[in-house]
């Protein structure tokens, strides 16, 4: 009975524990610390090349000009072992109407990340199409339902073996826009 006892009180314990703990990523912060840190590391690395566009003195110009290049080094390094803690794949959903669209997304996916930017891929099912874009645009929606401007380009870049679908691909600039990121929503050309 003890052993009962005892037992079931652990599992109470740890059951109470285990649901007070916040998981990182269950807020749906797909793009995890890619777009604080891009934000962090550019507000410096402005600050410095400021500094040396605006100074006299050689030795100090030079100066700046190292740091900055340092900074933006140690970002790309910080970044990239940010994205590779992602969970795999990093699918971002996406807003759609395929009837108005003609063409029906399958995945938005994160597949490179750098300091100055993201690269996304759109799968798009083409055995459900009824048209077939050579672009698309599509616009980041942050957690208070407000487009990211600009919208982002995507265009063809390969179909898969099946043929089933045909793979997009975007490049975003300034990650540090994408801090709170919940979405992606097709859009025209300027929403």
């Amino acid at each position: 009975m003890k052993w009962f006892l005892k037992t079931g009180s652990f599992c109470f314990m740890l059951l109470i524990c285990l649901s007070g703990c916040k998981n990182k990523w269950s807020q749906k912060n797909y793009l995890g610390e890619i777009p604080a840190i891009a934000a962090s590391y550019r507000e410096k690395i402005e600050i410095l090349e400021h500094k040396t566009d605006n100074c006299y003195n050689l030795e100090k110009a030079f100066e700046y000009a190292v740091k900055a290049k340092n900074l933006s080094k140690e970002a790309e390094q910080k970044i990239g072992e940010a994205f590779d803690e992602l969970p795999k794949p990093v699918l971002i959903p996406v807003i759609q109407d395929h009837h108005e669209a003609g063409f029906s997304i399958r995945e938005v996916s994160l597949v490179a990340a750098s300091q100055q930017t993201l690269l996304f891929e759109i799968t798009v099912d083409t055995e459900f199409s009824t048209f077939l874009p050579d672009t698309i645009f599509i616009c980041g929606i942050n957690k208070k339902d407000q487009l990211i401007k600009p919208p982002v380009l995507f265009g063809k870049s390969k179909s898969t073996i099946q043929q089933d679908s045909t793979i997009f691909s975007g490049i975003v600039l300034h990650p540090e826009n994408f801090i709170h990121l919940k979405s992606f929503k097709i859009v025209n050309r300027n929403p």
